[in-house]
């Protein structure tokens, strides 16, 4: 199975992730110590998925302009509890993600990747390992409608992390979603 980034790394299961890392790190006593703190780090890692995908094209009516609405949900997992790990002794909080940490997302039309619209969402820290928050974004829908491509036209969202590298990803949402 190939990995070709840290969040690759972070969607596996958790035996699979550490069985790679093994692969990664060989073998030994010493070795195998190392392996285990960078498995528990992984472990630590939110991985970002968006759920509950809608878009609602909307007229102004003061000036007669097309507006359209994204909403969604952002979902923070990680797969293990800060504080859970070595009997209650987790890494400590350099190595933790107990800080808060940025994520950027970027809405863009499908053909020519003109930015329509873009918030910046902290993730808190904490002993919580499943988070939910609601984003509304509003966008330009003459222009996404313009460059949205062919079948009823998408947008492009990327979602970027400002601390962790290797942890972004990036989907396709079809202008015409519920709402």
């Amino acid at each position: 199975r190939g990995i070709s980034s840290l969040r690759d790394l972070c969607s596996l299961p958790v035996s699979e992730s550490a069985k790679a890392l093994d692969l990664v790190f060989g073998n030994g006593n010493r070795v195998k110590h190392i392996s285990n703190r960078a498995t528990q780090f992984l472990n630590s890692l939110p991985l970002v998925t968006v759920e509950n995908v809608t878009t609602k094209h909307e007229i102004e009516k003061s000036s007669g302009r097309a507006s359209g609405r994204l909403n969604f949900d952002i979902m923070f997992n990680t797969r293990e509890t800060v504080n859970a790990r070595r009997g209650g002794h987790g890494m400590n909080s350099k190595d933790s993600l107990q800080a808060e940490s940025n994520l950027i997302i970027i809405v863009g039309t499908y053909q020519s990747r003109c930015l329509l619209c873009h918030k910046s969402v902290t993730i808190s820290g904490g002993k919580v390992n499943k988070k939910s928050q609601s984003i509304e974004m509003s966008f330009d829908w003459a222009l996404a409608n313009a460059n949205g491509g062919p079948d009823g036209g998408s947008m492009v969202m990327r979602l970027l992390h400002e601390d962790i590298r290797g942890m972004d990803s990036e989907l396709i949402i079809p202008l015409q979603i519920g709402g």
